[in-house]
């Protein structure tokens, strides 16, 4: 259908949706076959949401290396006919299947892309969707496997808090994540860290400082020996 537009049905522009971009894309044809209609006709995508590749099979999405595949493609149509357009993802948090280790993973992600994103789609579930019907029963319809779904309020903010690490407004929420994953590792003051370690209150400063200035006192040994009448 979109290869079949005429680029001046719409000359303002348009717009595909992911559920339809995603196939084009496996399919390698929106860039090969279309690549003509980006002269003439405006083409903004919102994509795949940013999950790992663990949560986008259940999501029964393609890998991300296909989505990072498609914006080098994008990215060098769009510099050949001098359009300024954008492939705008999205990040989804508390999809079922993410765990707590799958969320710190997209926070390294996000890191790596040097933003932090302003909104954060925290899972919802939707009628007749395989994704809903994982949230409700915790198990994969189409194969009967088991999948965990984060449901606890808690949970899920300490999820979407992980994407907006640098918010300080979610300092704890993300350190207590990196608890629950095991990757205290990412705390600390490498490039490679999600946030610095926690500096000492004034109060804890004094004491420390007290403590240090206070000189070693040696044992006094009491001389127990009597003196010898004379």
């Amino acid at each position: 259908m979109f290869i079949s537009i005429h680029p001046t049905t719409y000359r303002d522009g348009g717009f595909l949706a992911h559920g339809v971009l995603k196939n084009l894309i496996a399919a390698n044809q929106l860039i090969e076959e279309a690549e003509n209609r980006f002269q003439l006709l405006s083409i903004n995508a919102t994509l795949n949401p940013i999950i790992s590749d663990e949560v986008l099979k259940y999501m029964g999405k393609p890998k991300h290396a296909v989505y990072e595949s498609f914006l080098k493609e994008y990215e060098t149509a769009n510099a050949r006919t001098g359009k300024q357009q954008y492939a705008v993802p999205y990040f989804m948090s508390s999809h079922p299947g993410c765990t707590m280790k799958e969320a710190v993973k997209l926070a390294e992600y996000v890191r790596d892309l040097g933003f932090t994103p302003e909104q954060v789609q925290d899972f919802y579930p939707t009628p007749s969707t395989l994704s809903t019907c994982m949230y409700y029963t915790g198990i994969h319809p189409l194969t009967g496997e088991k999948v965990y779904v984060p449901k606890n309020p808690h949970e899920k903010a300490i999820q979407r808090a992980l994407m907006q690490y640098k918010n300080p407004a979610n300092r704890q929420l993300v350190l207590e994540g990196l608890k629950k994953a095991g990757r205290m590792d990412l705390v600390g003051f490498g490039p490679k860290c999600l946030i610095r370690p926690e500096r000492k209150s004034s109060e804890q400063r004094k004491r420390s400082s007290h403590t240090s200035d206070r000189p070693k006192s040696g044992k006094k040994i009491r001389n127990t020996r009597q003196k010898k009448k004379s």
